[in-house]
C-alpha cells in the first residue's frame, strides 16, 4: 500500500512539474504575441525590410536570427511596451510588470527578468540592433533550456489574427 501512495505522490509532482511547463510555454505564447503586436508600426516607423519572417520563426530552436534589422525591430517593440530605457538598457521592473500583465505570475516574472539581465550583461555590442539582436538568442535559448519556448506555429497564428 505505501509503494502506491508513493507511486501516486510522484505521479502528481511529475503532473504539477509538467502542467507548470505547459502553462509556461502558454503564458510565453501570450507574452511572444502581445510584445509582436506593434511589429507593423515599428517596421513602418523605422523604414525597415520585411524582417516578419524572423520574428515569426524565433521560437524555433534551430532558427538562429543574424539580420541587424530584426535586432533594430525588436529594440523598437521593447520600447513600444516600456522595456528598454531610452539608453537601450532593459527596464527591469517594467519588464517584470509586462510579464504579469500577461500571465506570468511573480516568480516566472522574476525568471523572464533575470534571464533578460543575464543576456543583456553577457552581450558587450555597442550598436542597439546588434546588442538587442544578441540578447533575443540569448533569451531564446534559456527559454528552449527551460522548456518554456511556446511553439513557433502558435505564435504566428496568433500575430497573424492580430496584424
Amino acid at each position: 500500500m505505501a509503494k502506491a501512495y508513493t507511486f501516486l505522490a510522484v505521479a502528481i509532482v511529475f503532473l504539477a512539474i509538467d502542467s507548470r511547463v505547459d502553462s509556461s510555454q502558454d503564458v510565453m505564447k501570450e507574452l511572444s504575441v502581445r510584445f509582436g503586436e506593434s511589429m507593423n508600426l515599428c517596421i513602418k516607423e523605422m523604414d525597415l525590410p520585411d524582417v516578419s519572417a524572423d520574428f515569426f520563426n524565433y521560437w524555433k530552436e534551430d532558427y538562429v536570427i543574424t539580420r541587424r534589422e530584426t535586432g533594430c525591430l525588436f529594440s523598437c517593440l521593447a520600447k513600444k511596451v516600456h522595456m528598454q530605457h531610452p539608453d537601450g538598457l532593459v527596464h527591469k521592473d517594467n519588464t517584470h510588470n509586462f510579464a504579469t500583465k500577461h500571465g506570468a505570475d511573480d516568480e516566472m516574472a522574476a525568471q523572464l527578468v533575470e534571464v533578460i539581465h543575464s543576456c543583456e550583461n553577457s552581450i558587450s555590442e555597442s550598436d542597439d540592433c546588434i546588442r538587442v539582436l544578441g540578447i533575443a538568442n540569448c533569451f531564446k535559448k534559456e527559454m528552449h533550456k527551460l522548456n518554456w519556448a511556446p511553439s513557433a506555429e502558435l505564435v504566428t497564428q496568433e500575430l497573424m489574427a492580430i496584424l
